[in-house]
C-alpha cells in the first residue's frame, strides 16, 4: 500500500458548548445580555444611555436603595411592614385626638420630598389648642416612616438620636405655620441660627387646595431664600382612616420606582421602616 502524506480524518468532535447538551438538544444558545433593569427595592436604570438624572441615581446614595443590613442585626427598634400597612397602622396606633382640626388629621404622603421618608401623621402630637401649636418629636414611632434601606436606616440613628422635635405654630386658621426646632426635648434652635444654617422650616395649605388640607407646601429656608430642599406633601388617609386620591396615586409612584425630589434622585420604597416605641429620652428606640 502506498504512503500517503494526508492524515486520515478524524471524527468531528462538538464545540465545547455542545459537547456535553443531551443528544438532540441543538446548538447552545448565546447567553442572553445583562439587563440593566432590576426588581426589588434596587436602583433601576433603563433606556439607552444615561441621562442626568440616572447618573444620579447610580452614584447618589439616596437613589441607591439597598435594604438596611441593620433591619436583621436589631430588630427590637423598629417595624418593617409594606407602604399601605404602615398608612393604615398609623391611624390604628394613633387615633385622630378631637382636639387636632380635621385639616391636619389623618396620614400624609412626602410626595416630592427628596429625603428617604414616605409617611407622617400628627396624631401622635402634643397639642396646645388655645396656643394652635403641635410638638411631634422627629422620626416618632409609628409617626414617621423611613424607606427601609440603609439611607433610611442612617436617617433614623442619626436624626433619632437628638430627639429633636418640631414645633407647628399654626394660623387662626390652620393653613400656615411656622416649625421652629427643639433638639433634644427641651434646646430651642434660635429662628436666627435655623435660617443660618438652611434648618428653618414652614408649611403652607396649597391655594387651589385650601380649606381641605390635602395638599400641603413645606419649605425650607437659608436666609430669606427658599432652598431646593422644600417640598410638597399631600393627605393619602383622612382622619377616619377613607383612602383620597392620592392614596393610589402614591402606590403608583412606588411601583413605578419614580424619582423625585428636586435633583430626581430619590425613590420611595415598597418596604418602609418606623420606630417601635416612643422616645424615652435617648432616642434610640
Amino acid at each position: 500500500m502506498a504512503w500517503s502524506p494526508v492524515a486520515p480524518a478524524l471524527p468531528r468532535r462538538a464545540p465545547p458548548s455542545q459537547a456535553y447538551l443531551p443528544k438532540g438538544a441543538g446548538a447552545a444558545r448565546p447567553p442572553a445580555p445583562q439587563s440593566m433593569d432590576r426588581t426589588g427595592d434596587e436602583d433601576r436604570v433603563g433606556g439607552e444611555g444615561f441621562s442626568i438624572q440616572q447618573v444620579l441615581f447610580k452614584v447618589c446614595p439616596l437613589g441607591n436603595p439597598t435594604p438596611c443590613p441593620c433591619i436583621k442585626c436589631v430588630p427590637c427598634c423598629w417595624d418593617v411592614v409594606d407602604a399601605d400597612g404602615m398608612a393604615e397602622g398609623m391611624l390604628r396606633r394613633h387615633p385622630a385626638p378631637a382636639a387636632l382640626p380635621e385639616k391636619v388629621r389623618g396620614v400624609f404622603w412626602f410626595k416630592t420630598n427628596a429625603a428617604p421618608e414616605l409617611l407622617f401623621t400628627l396624631h401622635g402630637a402634643g397639642i396646645d389648642a388655645d396656643a394652635r401649636e403641635l410638638r411631634l418629636t422627629a422620626f416618632g414611632a409609628w409617626e414617621w416612616s423611613l424607606n427601609n434601606t440603609w439611607v433610611g436606616c442612617c436617617e433614623l440613628v442619626a436624626c433619632g438620636l437628638p430627639s429633636g422635635r418640631l414645633r407647628f405654630q399654626f394660623d387662626e386658621t390652620w393653613s400656615f405655620a411656622r416649625m421652629p426646632i427643639t433638639l433634644c426635648f427641651c434646646i430651642p434652635l434660635p429662628e436666627g441660627i435655623a435660617r443660618a444654617v438652611g434648618m428653618w422650616y414652614e408649611m403652607r395649605e396649597v391655594a387651589e387646595a385650601a380649606g381641605k388640607g390635602e395638599t400641603w407646601e413645606r419649605n425650607t429656608y437659608k436666609g430669606t431664600q427658599k432652598s431646593p430642599g422644600s417640598y410638597k406633601f399631600v393627605k393619602v388617609l383622612d382622619g377616619n382612616g377613607r383612602r383620597l386620591p392620592a392614596y393610589d396615586e402614591m402606590l403608583a409612584s412606588i411601583e413605578a420606582r419614580e424619582l423625585v425630589g428636586a435633583w430626581r434622585s430619590t425613590i420611595k420604597t415598597r418596604q418602609q421602616m418606623t420606630k417601635r416605641c416612643s422616645p424615652i429620652g435617648c432616642g434610640c428606640c
